[in-house]
């Protein structure tokens, strides 16, 4: 007995993540052949449930919008933007963390209202995910993170899925010279450096995080004078994020 391939991608959707065999597909007719209608459009960057007044952004300026909710309850109800730019939970329980349990069901939402959607991830989840357009590279050469055999692990796949105009698809940040304060409040921020490069290789006037955390792709959009939406389920984050966001950046 012979399977569609095709016919058991689509139905994963609507399952939960697995490893999936390759498409020969393009990204983008794989994943919205798969989708359901991705629900009511509303004003931009407003969110508005069923029966309920429209929600409240946590944090809005001129450029930002914070929302402080799960992403995939906000996802559905938001308007197109050019450009999803994340770091989602890896799924492998980092430091035993709840949040880090499981990879969300997440990506089909995110490529329903943008032409690309970047992410980091770790080198053995990425593969839990369907094959990408384009792989990039974070190196990050003297990082204390370890590998599942005791190693270190100095470098993290950036998945990328849509257009990309990076020059080149690997950057070097050495971990010393990006390491946050010791006891700063997110447990595995990623520098603003790398979303700032991530951001100049990636067309968008408008860009979207939905897993902030504490809202450095946030901060670096905000830098490149582009505008910006964060989603984030945390409320301490989401106050992290809005400070940064109401820092001002002089110009040099």
């Amino acid at each position: 007995m012979t399977t569609d391939k095709t016919t058991t991608r689509c139905a994963v959707y609507a399952t939960g993540w697995h490893r999936l065999a390759p498409d020969p597909r393009p990204q983008a007719a794989r994943v919205r052949a798969s989708l359901p209608s991705a629900g009511v459009r509303v004003r931009p960057h407003a969110v508005r449930h069923p029966g309920r007044a429209a929600m409240t952004p946590y944090y809005s300026d001129d450029a930002v919008t914070i929302w402080h909710a799960d992403c995939r309850d906000v996802l559905p109800t938001l308007e197109p933007v050019d450009l999803v730019l994340t770091d989602p939970p890896y799924g492998l329980a980092f430091k035993d963390a709840e949040w880090d349990a499981e990879i969300p069901d997440w990506l089909p939402l995110a490529q329903a209202l943008a032409k690309t959607v970047a992410f980091t991830t770790a080198p053995t989840t990425m593969w839990d995910y369907p094959r990408p357009d384009w792989v990039a590279c974070w190196y990050r050469p003297a990082a204390q993170s370890r590998t599942s055999f005791g190693g270190f692990n100095h470098w993290t796949p950036v998945l990328i899925y849509g257009e990309c105009h990076l020059k080149v698809d690997v950057r070097n940040l050495h971990a010393m010279s990006v390491a946050q304060p010791s006891g700063y409040a997110h447990p595995s921020p990623r520098p603003v450096e790398l979303m700032r490069w991530l951001l100049e290789g990636l067309d968008g006037a408008t860009v979207l995080d939905p897993f902030m955390g504490s809202g450095t792709t946030l901060r670096a959009a905000k830098d490149l004078g582009r505008k910006a939406i964060g989603i984030e389920i945390e409320e301490r984050y989401c106050e992290i994020a809005a400070k940064r966001m109401s820092q001002t950046v002089m110009a040099l």
